[in-house]
Formats: structure tokens, sequence, C-alpha cells
């Protein structure tokens, strides 16, 4: 062997440790555990509705032929807010009416004629009996009538209206909606973590329609059966201050367990099951932690760590077994 080429290996082993020197330090970066705020929460996505919220829908089917109240109105207890065609029925009402006061002239025609022994009390009867029915469906026809108009159950304000002129409205089709009380929030949060969420909880509300906002709520009530399909929890969560959300906004919900303002903070990507990896005099040791509140950035480690601890900032136990076999490495 030349020394040429002996010079080129050397080169070449030389490269490759300052390679593997560099590749490895740069993954194996260390940092210490720093103090901070931490907030625990559970998540828990849900809608804004109101404390009270109802839909007005026809009981039978009919062509909407008027519309007497629209979207943002105030509207007060059996108020009209528009109707159905309804001709037909009224024009039933009208000749059973016209039925009616025939009969009831044919009734006091009997009675006449019974007072002069000219006819037979069991005919009187029976027109009295038709004329009992006939009444009975004068009264079922009013109503018929009357469901063609679409009111209002209890005052509140109209939020939304399904419906125009028109338009044929199928029976138990909603057309209007009316809400009245406060608004909420019911949100679903899943029964792994429900056992930790109590009423009166604080909550900090986040929704995509106004971005970079934090709206204050706090738990107002636990529905006590879940949902066996989606797992979940429904939670009603009531606002804490005024806001600009409305009624059937999707928002974010964090029900804050608990706060501190002087964690022990590590970085998140430092934390694999409940483990982190500690450089302790010029060795990687592996040490289990109790982990608290969970960020994007930054883990709480509530027991297992100190602030004097320097520790893997990114774990890779792969990589840390292939370029250290005997789990030691050199501190810097």
């Amino acid at each position: 062997m030349t020394k040429k080429t002996i010079y080129i290996i050397l080169i070449l082993v030389a490269l490759g440790i300052l390679l593997k020197y560099f590749y490895f330090n740069k993954k194996l970066e260390t940092a210490k555990p720093t103090r901070g705020p931490s907030v625990e929460a559970v998540f828990a996505s849900g809608n804004v509705e109101s404390t009270v919220m109802y839909p007005v829908s026809p009981r039978s089917s009919g062509k909407l032929t008027s519309i007497l109240a629209d979207e943002g109105q105030e509207v007060s207890e059996n108020q009209i807010l528009g109707k159905l065609e309804d001709n037909h029925l009224v024009s039933k009402v009208k000749e059973l009416e016209a039925n009616s006061k025939y009969l009831k002239q044919e009734l006091d025609r009997q009675k006449y004629l019974i007072k002069n022994k000219a006819t037979s009390i069991e005919n009187f009867q029976r027109i009295e009996s038709e004329l009992l029915a006939l009444k009975s469906a004068i009264e079922a026809a009013k109503t018929e009538v009357d469901y063609m108009s679409l009111k209002s159950l209890s005052p509140g304000r109209l939020i939304k209206r399904d419906g125009e002129i028109g338009q044929l409205i199928q029976a138990n089709q909603a057309v209007f909606w009316i809400a009245s009380g406060e608004i909420r929030i019911s949100a679903e949060v899943d029964e792994e973590d429900i056992s930790k969420v109590i009423v009166g909880q604080k909550v900090l509300i986040r929704s995509d329609a106004f971005s970079g906002k934090i709206f204050n709520g706090t738990v107002e009530s636990i529905t006590p059966k879940g949902d066996p399909t989606s797992r979940s929890y429904r939670v009603r969560i009531s606002f804490t201050e005024d806001n600009p959300l409305l009624i059937g906004m999707t928002v974010e919900n964090n029900i804050v367990i608990r706060e501190s303002t002087n964690a022990l903070l590590v970085p998140s990507t430092s934390v694999i099951k409940d483990h982190v990896w500690i450089i302790e005099n010029g060795k990687t040791n592996k040490r289990k932690v109790t982990v608290g509140a969970k960020g994007a950035e930054k883990f709480e480690i509530l027991d297992g760590l100190s602030e004097n601890d320097t520790i893997l900032v990114k774990i890779d136990q792969k990589l840390i077994d292939e370029a250290f076999p005997t789990n030691s490495i050199k501190t810097k």
C-alpha cells in the first residue's frame, strides 16, 4: 500500500469521524428545564346555542302565502309569523256552518211539530244528534285553519327563516326558528376526560370567526348520561362576559383543570412515554417523570426532574444506540 493510499484512507476516516460527530451532536441537542406558566386543560369542541330554541313548523302541508316576521325580529307569544294557503279549509268551514244553520232551523221546526204532536221524538233526537256532530266538525275545521297560521310559542327572537312565499312547505318542516334566554355552548367531552371536569371550572373559548381572540366561560352543567356511540358526554358552558359569538358557531373549548404560574417546563420533544433522557456523569440515562400539562412546544414536569438536570431535546433511541452502543457520551 502506497503512502498516498494511506493518506487518502486516513483523510476519509477523519472525515467520517467529523461527519458522525457533527451529525450526532446536532441530533443530540441538550437543554435544561425552565420555569414558566402552564395550564392543564381538557379540550372539547362545541357549538353556540340558545338556552331555549325551538322550530315553528306546520302540521299540514301547504303553500306559504305570507311572511309576517323576519330574521332578527323580536316576537311575542302567539304572534303570527307566516301563513300557509287555507282557502280550501275556509271554504269547508263555511260549508259546515251553512249546514249547521239549516239543521238549527230544522231543529226549531221539529220542536214546533212535537208541541203540536205532528212528529216523533225520535226524529227530533236524530236531528239534534246531527247538529251536535256538525258543531264538532266545525270546530275541527276551524282548528285546521288555525294550524295554517305559523305562530310563536313564547316571546323570543326570530333567528332563522327557511321559507319563501310560494314555496310548498311539508308538514313538520321548520320555517322559523325562535330563540330566547341566554346563549351558551354545548360541548362534547371524551369519556376518558369527563372525570376531570366539574361544574364551575374556567373555560377558554376560541372561534375561527374571531381569530386570535379568547372568550371566557365556566362549566355550567354535565349531562349524566353519555353517548355510547361517540363515547362522549355533553357539557354545557355559560359565558362570563359579553361576546360577539353567534348561535350556531363552532367553537373550541379548553376546560381548565389546573393552572400554575411557576411550572417546571421541558421541550415537548424531550418526553417519550413519560420518560426523558438526562446526561449525568458523562452518560445518558433514561428517567421516568410525571407529566402534567401538555402543550405543543412545552410539557410540564411534576416529578422526576429538577432545574439542574441536563436533558436531550430530541429523542431518537435508535440513533443513540447506533452512535453510542455503551449508552455513554461526553458532555459539552
